[in-house]
């Protein structure tokens, strides 16, 4: 059984904060002032992108994305991250890097993570693109049975 906590884009979208210039080092840290960032749904890409429902156009080779994630349920026993990259990603939760995505997977893949705790967490993820279709998008699951 999958227990969808913070779906990529389905049925309800989610807001992430994004830029398409390099921000500064301290970018993925919880703390770190995004109010500048723009605003927009995901999944963010080219329409045309296989398998990615579009919400906010990206077409330039970098994008920067920053959401936070108020979870208030119990601790997930098999939490994991459910993402769709194309090409290479960096994902970092609560300012730590959490996986290294290389080259693109064109469906939503999951990646294991060791813990989500309830209360306020930070996604940050900075996805390099360099050919054809393009897209990112994040979520949470657990996978406990």
């Amino acid at each position: 059984m999958t227990r969808q906590l913070s779906l990529p884009s389905g049925p309800a979208r989610f807001w992430w904060r994004y830029t398409f210039q390099q921000p500064p080092p301290e970018w993925t840290s919880p703390t770190y002032d995004d109010s500048g960032w723009q605003l927009g749904n995901a999944a963010f890409g080219t329409p045309g992108t296989p398998n990615l429902p579009v919400g906010t156009l990206w077409n330039t080779s970098d994008i920067w994305i920053r959401r936070a994630v108020n979870y208030t349920g119990s601790a997930l026993s098999a939490p994991a991250l459910s993402v769709y990259h194309d090409e290479d990603t960096e994902v970092y939760l609560d300012g730590n890097l959490v996986a290294q995505l290389p080259l693109y997977l064109g469906v939503y893949g999951s990646t294991p993570i060791s813990s989500f705790n309830p209360g306020i967490h930070t996604l940050a993820l900075h996805c390099h693109q360099t050919v054809g279709g393009q897209g990112i998008d994040c979520g949470v699951l657990d996978f406990s049975p």
